[in-house]
């Protein structure tokens, strides 16, 4: 199952910066020509040439988004096998979230200071947090008092509470 689509991506990023960096080498594809073919729109103002960059383009982007979500199911499946065959709608905007932040740097770069970069190191760090077990995803087991987020964190009870605390 993929966590993310060719949609999500051009929606996120600028659709024109997406066309550039997965279109063929010295192609014209524009990040109209994208949006419309993703979303099933006329594409008869582009000539035949150009339409076919644009599905070699979605292609490209199609992959990056398969090799993120692989390397999602990497990090989860020891833990959560049963996430990976069939995923907890409960987790779909995290694992969302976390395959374009992977995805977008794969496919789009940036420099050292960029936010893309930024976001890719953060969604790196969530996963290995939660191949180590600091961040838990929902599971069909927990509970309905569980968060909706995505994420449970959990750890132990208060050692006291304020009616413990006194003026001095």
């Amino acid at each position: 199952m993929r966590y993310a689509q060719v949609a999500d991506l051009l929606q996120r990023e600028s659709a024109q910066n997406v066309a550039e960096a997965a279109a063929p080498d010295n192609a014209a594809v524009g990040g109209d020509l994208l949006t419309a073919m993703v979303a099933g729109g006329a594409t008869g103002r582009w000539d035949e040439a150009t339409i076919e960059d644009g599905k070699a383009a979605i292609e490209r982007v199609q992959q990056h988004l398969d090799d993120a979500t692989a390397g999602i199911n990497g990090y989860i499946q020891a833990r959560y096998p049963q996430l990976v065959q069939q995923p907890e709608p409960r987790n779909a905007d995290l694992l969302k979230r976390l395959c374009l932040d992977i995805a977008g740097w794969d496919l789009l770069g940036g420099d050292a200071d960029s936010d893309r970069r930024h976001k890719h190191k953060s969604a790196m760090t969530t996963l290995r947090d939660i191949a180590s077990g600091v961040v838990a995803l929902l599971t069909s087991a927990a509970s309905d008092n569980d968060v909706a987020a995505g994420a449970r964190f959990s750890g132990h009870a208060p050692l006291f509470g304020r009616d413990d605390l006194m003026e001095s």
